[in-house]
């Protein structure tokens, strides 16, 4: 009875979700746009339309290397205008953990094509008190793709980018090492913060307050993104769900 108890315990908690996500599908093609409803971008290439159905509020996106030539917002969420090729949209807003949308097109988007696709959202709005309230894991790496920081405008310090959908005054309060850093984004993730060339990840962060297989003395180095990703449980939530069960599985 005890090990059937934990297995259910287990079965409900596997696919909780801690915080939001967004939840998306793949993009399907609509219709071709009809020759005198066809825009195009600065080099007169034929762009394709993507129309997104969602109710997430302040949703921003991020383009792949061949960008996004303009955004509306429509009644029932926004009208991209991507350019042939366009493969993924990074997206974020307060509240979420940014997330990479593969539109599953094996060549990506083609020129004159409507398209079509959707972004929902599942689990909970992550409010945790302190941080007794939660289980933090992470997981720690160099960036190399990231050009934010070689690109920027004259800034090399290094960066580190938390992915998390816990809210960043959480993390100023119990996570982060006060006065080691200056945040450059705090509105939504992925957060932005930069220090001096050669601070390592531990004078930043407090190395008791998350889990994971972490190197925590890597000396950041100049002009480099680091990024930080971090999954989190309501232990309290664990804890009480667990209690019911098994109050239950005694009747």
């Amino acid at each position: 009875m005890k090990k059937f108890a934990a297995l259910l315990v287990c079965a409900v908690l596997c696919p909780a979700v801690w915080g939001y996500e967004f939840r998306t599908g793949e993009v399907t093609r609509l219709e071709d746009i009809p020759q005198d409803q066809q825009q195009t971008d600065d080099n007169g290439d034929v762009l394709s339309l993507l129309s997104i159905k969602t109710d997430i509020p302040s949703l921003h996106f991020e383009p792949s290397g061949l960008g996004i030539y303009n955004i509306e917002k429509t009644e029932g969420g926004y009208d991209l205008l991507l350019p042939y090729g366009s493969a993924w949209l990074r997206l974020r807003a307060p509240g979420f953990k940014a997330y990479q949308w593969n539109f599953g097109l094996k060549n990506g988007v083609t020129s004159a094509v409507h398209y079509s696709g959707h972004i929902e959202r599942e689990g909970m709005l992550p409010q945790p008190d302190s941080l007794s309230d939660v289980e933090i894991t992470g997981t720690f790496e160099y960036n190399m793709w990231d050009l934010s920081v070689r690109l920027g405008r004259g800034d090399s310090r290094p960066m580190l980018k938390i992915n998390t959908d816990l809210p960043f005054t959480f993390l100023k309060q119990y996570v982060l090492r006060e006065g080691t850093y200056e945040a450059q984004e705090t509105n939504m993730a992925p957060y932005e913060l930069r220090f001096p060339v050669g601070t390592t990840l531990q004078e930043v962060v407090r190395t008791d307050t998350i889990g994971g297989d972490i190197a925590w003395d890597t000396k950041m180095e100049s002009s480099s993104v680091y990024v930080l990703d971090l999954s989190w449980t309501d232990k309290k939530y664990v804890r009480d769900l667990a209690q019911n069960i098994k109050q239950r599985m005694k009747r």
